[in-house]
């Protein structure tokens, strides 16, 4: 008997390993995992986390503040 695992993502990635894997992380629109950044300098929520798409191209809409953002 053989067993198998899924990541209930939709694709046949592996899920991430490693000390900085988080399995809350998010799909994006595309169903992909979404990556986590650091809003820059000019932003309004300077230094504070979001996620958006991992596409590098044609990137979907996807947005998520990663904590609640206050002020």
């Amino acid at each position: 008997m053989s067993s198998s695992s899924t990541n209930n993502r939709g694709d046949d990635r592996e899920k991430p390993q490693g000390p900085l894997y988080d399995p809350t992380t998010p799909n994006c629109h595309c169903g992909m995992w979404a990556d986590l950044r650091i809003a820059g300098p000019n932003s309004k929520h300077k230094g504070s986390l979001y996620y958006s798409c991992s596409k590098t191209q044609e990137r979907c809409k996807y947005f998520k503040w990663c904590l609640p953002i206050s002020g």
